[in-house]
């Protein structure tokens, strides 16, 4: 597909990211296809913003997923093949990747590629944990599926990411139980209820998910996820997604006690 990548001013700035131990954030979803890479997304990109040095680390199994960020973000585009590190392979080779970076939009990305798929590569539990450890980054978004459940003892705080249709949420109460006790012990876990909208019924929503607060992120336009793939952006870029979710992505963060790095 050709689609337009036209290079942002600056996308490729390296941010401050400093030399103190990192902040690992993991992002999962209560059952698939709820939006969890939407919101990490969404969280990668304001941290950026607020001027954080970030990084994005993407853990799932390749041959498993639906559609990759690396093809999103058209990194094929941005990067010559030879030039985008592919974290996966390398760490199934062994090789180091401390000093491995992919910069872009001020992130720093560690995707599944098309290559991981093709060949399916899929990380060790060791490898998983390497990667997030290793990672050039002062704060690491984790973007996991829930495969990767038993990684959340490695993170500073658990974005918990729920869709409120009751036909998804209606056979994951031992998902949702398992977190919402991890949150009960570690006092670190943040939900968010995704594609908000007024269809949810909220007193049904909130006595089946039993959860004393949570954050709104409402459905967002599909013709403005479509426009930002065609041109090979993120969402965060799109005017109509940005009023909707700026605000309650900067609440989701300030709840993680992450502040906006000024400047001198």
């Amino acid at each position: 597909m050709n689609r337009i990548y036209l290079k942002d001013e600056n996308e490729d700035k390296l941010m401050s990211f400093g030399r103190k131990e990192k902040v690992r954030i993991g992002v999962i979803g209560i059952g698939s296809c709820v939006g969890a890479s939407t919101i990490a997304l969404l969280i990668s990109s304001k941290l950026s913003e607020m001027g954080r040095g970030t990084a994005y680390a993407e853990l799932g199994t390749p041959d498993r997923m639906r559609s990759l960020t690396y093809d999103k973000m058209a990194f094929g585009r941005r990067f010559s093949k030879s030039d985008f590190n592919d974290f996966y392979e390398n760490l199934h080779k062994g090789s180091p990747v401390r000093r491995m970076k992919n910069m872009a939009c001020g992130i720093n990305w560690a995707l599944i590629t098309p290559n991981d798929v093709e060949k399916s590569i899929s990380l060790t539990t060791e490898n998983k944990l390497r990667l997030i450890s290793n990672l050039f980054g002062e704060i690491v978004v984790v973007d996991m599926s829930f495969d990767e459940i038993n990684l959340l003892s490695e993170m500073d705080y658990v974005v918990s990411v729920i869709d409120p249709m009751p036909s998804v949420l209606l056979n994951k109460q031992e998902a949702l139980n398992c977190i919402y006790e991890k949150g009960l012990r570690d006092g670190n876990v943040i939900w968010v209820v995704n594609k908000f909208n007024s269809g949810v019924a909220k007193s049904q929503l909130n006595s089946f998910i039993k959860l004393k607060k949570y954050f709104k992120v409402p459905c967002l336009p599909i013709e403005e996820i479509y426009k930002m793939e065609y041109n090979c952006k993120l969402l965060s870029k799109s005017k109509g997604i940005s009023k909707l979710t700026d605000d309650v992505v900067s609440e989701i963060i300030t709840n993680m006690e992450i502040k906006e790095k000024h400047h001198k």
